[in-house]
This record gives C-alpha cells, structure tokens and sequence, in this order.
C-alpha cells in the first residue's frame, strides 16, 4: 500500500472502526 493510503486508513479508522482492517 502507498503512504497516501495508509494515512488515509488511519484517519478512516478513527471514524469507522470498521476500516481498522484497511490502515
């Protein structure tokens, strides 16, 4: 995964734990 991605993961995650998957 790209950087980009994963600082977006982490952003997401803290909305949607749900997404902890994708970080």
């Amino acid at each position: 995964m790209a950087n980009q991605d994963f600082t977006k993961g982490q952003q997401i995650s803290l909305a949607n734990p749900m997404t902890d998957h994708f970080a």
